[in-house]
Order: structure tokens, then sequence, then C-alpha cells
């Protein structure tokens, strides 16, 4: 039988990938809208230094 803390770093573990799924999968949503407003130009004029 797992003691507590065992318990507590396998729910924290599947927690932490849960996070970085999430973050990962925001991130792709957030470049696929940018890429559909106007592809790369829009990328390049945010980060000119104009």
């Amino acid at each position: 039988m797992e003691t507590r803390k065992e318990m507590f770093l396998v729910r924290l573990g599947k927690f932490v990938w849960v996070k970085v799924v999430a973050v990962i999968v925001a991130g792709l949503f957030l470049y696929q809208d940018i890429v559909w407003a106007g592809g790369e130009e829009v990328l390049s004029k945010a980060f000119s230094p104009q």
C-alpha cells in the first residue's frame, strides 16, 4: 500500500502533466488564431520595433 506522500506525489505529477498539456494546446490555438487573422504578417508587425 502506498503512503500518503507517494500518493500525493503521483497526483501532483499527473496534475503537472495536465497543466503542461493545457498550456501547449492553448499556445497552439493562439498561434492558429494569429495565422487565421493574417498569418506571418501579424507576427512580424507585433515584434517589429516601430
